[in-house]
C-alpha cells in the first residue's frame, strides 16, 4: 500500500470516527480469561502460598484489562504503551493478532482536556502520549520537560523528557518519564522512576537527557 493511499484510510478513519475492529478486542479479552482462569487451575488455593498467586494474577489481568479498556475506548496509541509496560510473562500472554495491530497502527489518540501551553504542537501532543503511557492522573502538573532533536542526515529521531508531580494519598509524588521516537510519528514511552523526592526524580532524568545530548541530540 502506498503513501498516498493509507493517508486517505488515516483520513476516512478521522472522519468516520475510528473504531478498534471487534475481533481484535475479543481476542484480547478471551486472552485474559484464559491467562486468568490458567493461574487459578495451577494454584486451587490449599495452601497460604496458593493465595498469594492467585492474588498476583488477579492483579496482573487487571494490568490486562486496562490495555483493553484503551482499546475500548479506541486509544490504540495508550493501549500500546500500557502494554509495553507490563511484565514479560503478562506481555507475552497478549496475542500476536493483537500485538499487530497495535504495532502497524497509524492514527492518533484523542488528547482529551490537555491544558498545557506549548509554541510547539508536535510537543504538546508528545506530553499528552506520555501522559498516558505513565499512567499520571489528568491533573498532574508539569513541572519539568526537555525536547531534544537529532536531524543529522536523514535522522529526524526525539526525545521528550518530563517529571510530573501529583498527589497519592496525600503524599506528593513525582514521576518522570521518556517519550522517543521519530518527528511525527507515535512515540514510545518509558517510566524512569516514581519518587516521594522531587530533586531525587530530577536528577534520574536529567541523567538520562545528558546521555542523549552526549550522543548529538540538541535542545529545541
Amino acid at each position: 500500500m502506498n503513501r498516498i493511499a493509507r493517508e486517505l484510510i488515516l483520513i476516512s478513519k478521522l472522519l468516520m470516527g475510528y473504531k478498534v475492529p471487534a475481533d481484535i478486542k475479543k481476542d484480547l479479552f478471551k486472552s485474559i480469561e484464559d491467562f486468568l482462569n490458567s493461574g487459578m487451575k495451577a494454584f486451587p488455593e490449599r495452601t497460604e502460598e496458593d493465595k498469594h498467586m492467585r492474588e498476583v494474577y488477579k492483579e496482573d489481568a487487571m494490568d490486562l484489562k486496562e490495555v483493553l479498556q484503551s482499546l475500548r475506548q479506541n486509544k490504540v496509541n495508550e493501549a500500546f504503551s500500557k502494554a509495553q509496560q507490563l511484565d514479560t510473562n503478562i506481555r507475552d500472554s497478549i496475542p500476536k493478532s493483537v500485538w499487530k495491530y497495535m504495532e502497524n497502527f497509524e492514527g492518533e489518540d484523542a488528547v482529551g482536556n490537555e491544558k498545557e501551553k506549548s509554541s510547539n504542537p508536535w510537543k504538546k501532543k508528545v506530553l499528552v502520549y506520555l501522559r498516558n503511557g505513565l499512567g499520571a492522573p489528568k491533573n498532574a502538573k508539569l513541572v519539568y520537560e526537555s525536547y531534544l532533536e537529532e536531524t543529522r542526515g536523514t535522522s529526524n529521531k526525539f526525545h521528550y523528557f518530563a517529571v510530573l508531580e501529583y498527589k497519592e494519598d496525600g503524599q506528593k509524588t513525582w514521576v518522570g518519564g521518556n517519550a522517543y521516537g521519530r518527528i511525527g510519528k507515535n512515540p514510545r514511552v518509558i517510566e524512569i522512576g516514581i519518587e516521594l523526592d522531587k530533586n531525587e526524580i530530577l536528577s534520574k532524568v536529567k541523567k538520562k537527557e545528558k546521555a542523549k545530548l552526549s550522543k548529538g541530540y540538541q535542545k529545541k
